[in-house]
């Protein structure tokens, strides 16, 4: 049997393993700081892109009570999906009342 000697420095091993974990640790610290200023990004667009729909929908609603509220004659021209919807369900509770 051949046998081969090999000779392994522990310290300089020790040190190469501490050394590559600490720029293991570093690449992904500075890739979860990448990721959080992302999701933070992210976030702040979404809480915006919320509050828009929000006023719209509040500014929608102040229209639709001014409308409301006028006393001369207005007539939509188009109705939204949700009058459509209402209207199919009176038609519908309608026809079921006379049968």
């Amino acid at each position: 049997m051949i046998f081969l000697k090999i000779s392994i420095d522990i310290l300089p091993l020790i040190g190469y393993i501490l050394v590559a974990c600490a720029a293991g640790f570093l690449l992904r610290g500075g890739q979860l700081r990448s990721f959080r200023k992302k999701i933070i990004e992210l976030e702040y667009e979404m809480v915006n892109n919320h509050a828009e729909i929000l006023e719209l929908q509040k500014d929608k609603a102040q229209i639709l009570r001014q409308i409301k509220e006028s006393k001369s004659p207005v007539i939509p021209l188009h109705h939204s999906k949700e009058d459509n919807e209402r209207s199919d369900k009176k038609i519908i509770g309608q026809t079921h009342q006379q049968n």
